[in-house]
């Protein structure tokens, strides 16, 4: 097959959609499937070096994340020059004129179920076109079964048009050892002593403050023998979380490390006795599933998707009610052997989670769908 690609996110910072994004496009380019791929992106686009020599990059001026014009007049004349024999969406959005079938991915239908938790420019983009998307796309992929359920009742698409490809934890994510080179990442975020974690941007679905709350309600450093590390990049919740800390008394116990680059996840989460994932709402949820991939005990919502990414391997509390979120950590912090079967679990848990099954899943549904000449 010809395979065009809109990898616009190949570029953009680390949050679930440009992860996945850079992943599969890594297992596509491992494979060995005689496939030819024209992957469109902006001008001097970041990160192409890592995925190798196997892609043709068609590089399109104009070619910006939520740059309508572009989408849906540009990308259109763009495709009929390419002729790919299906085209595939990575962000969502497809162009209303159809040059060929195409294939998109939804992450989940939350703009639809949760509309409160988007920025309004972002809301108003995404409710225009995911559901035009979702109506003309020849196939959408989707990352859960949980956000394929909600997919259906939201846009109307029937399952027959649906595939469900997961992520999972990059190759990176592995329980790396107490050895130098993790103490200097620790060291450089300046973290002493055993520690909590939880990774999430400073957004409201993301509940930090019911992580706070509990480790308040879990008696702090001193009642849990544990700082508290908050890794990710601010958000619409960050001043309300400041806040929150000074409120509680938190200032000297809390870590706010900001947005960290990738690589330092699995040395964090390897040396982090419990991490704490307490999201409002995932089409798929990944960070708790990488903190099992580096043998982390996990405590985590039981929202959303979170029961089916995570199964019985980590222990699963309601997000909105921070002493059972602190009754989990006790749980944790209280026994060696729930941690080692936490461990255990998790890291089986992890293992069964594959990109290169994901991007066989996604060319599976690419070849169905394809005109072949």
């Amino acid at each position: 097959m010809r395979i065009a690609i809109d990898a616009r996110l190949v570029s953009a910072r680390d949050i679930g959609s440009s992860v996945y994004c850079r992943s599969l496009l890594r297992a596509l380019a491992a494979g060995s499937d005689g496939h030819e791929y024209a992957l469109i992106c902006m001008p001097l686009g970041d990160g192409r070096t890592q995925l190798g020599p196997r892609f043709h990059w068609v590089e399109s001026p104009g070619a910006r994340l939520m740059e309508e014009e572009w989408e849906q007049l540009a990308l259109p004349a763009l495709l009929q020059e390419l002729r790919p024999d299906v085209y595939l969406s990575l962000t969502g959005v497809l162009p209303a004129v159809k040059a060929c079938p195409q294939a998109t991915i939804i992450h989940d239908a939350g703009v639809e179920e949760e509309p409160g938790f988007y920025a309004t420019p972002l809301f108003r983009y995404l409710s225009k076109w995911l559901r035009a998307a979702a109506g003309q796309a020849d196939l959408v992929i989707t990352v859960s079964r949980h956000a394929a359920a909600g997919i259906q009742r939201a846009y109307g698409v029937p399952r027959e048009r649906m595939i469900v490809a997961s992520p999972a934890a990059d190759d990176i994510f592995w329980p790396i050892p107490g050895d130098d080179e993790r103490n200097e990442v620790l060291d450089s975020y300046g973290i002493d002593g055993p520690f909590l974690i939880a990774v999430a941007a400073m957004e409201p679905s993301k509940n930090l403050s019911a992580v706070l709350d509990a480790y308040r309600l879990a008696g702090g450093r001193a009642g849990t023998g544990h700082s508290l590390v908050l890794v990710g990049g601010a958000g619409n919740a960050e001043a309300l979380l400041l806040r929150q800390i000074g409120r509680l008394g938190l200032a000297d116990e809390v870590v706010l490390t900001g947005h960290v680059p990738r690589e330092h996840l699995p040395a964090l989460h390897s040396a982090a006795t419990c991490f704490l994932w307490a999201s409002l709402y995932e089409g798929f949820g990944l960070p708790p599933l990488e903190a099992m991939a580096c043998g982390t005990p996990v405590v985590s919502s039981n929202r959303a998707s979170m029961p089916e990414v995570l199964g019985d391997a980590a222990i699963l509390v309601d997000p909105a009610q921070p002493a059972a979120m602190a009754a989990g950590l006790k749980l944790v912090l209280g026994s060696d052997q729930v941690r080692q079967r936490l461990r255990r679990a998790g890291l089986q848990q992890a293992a069964g989670y594959s990109w290169h099954q994901t991007a066989q899943t996604i060319l599976a549904g690419m070849e169905r769908v394809a005109i072949h000449e």
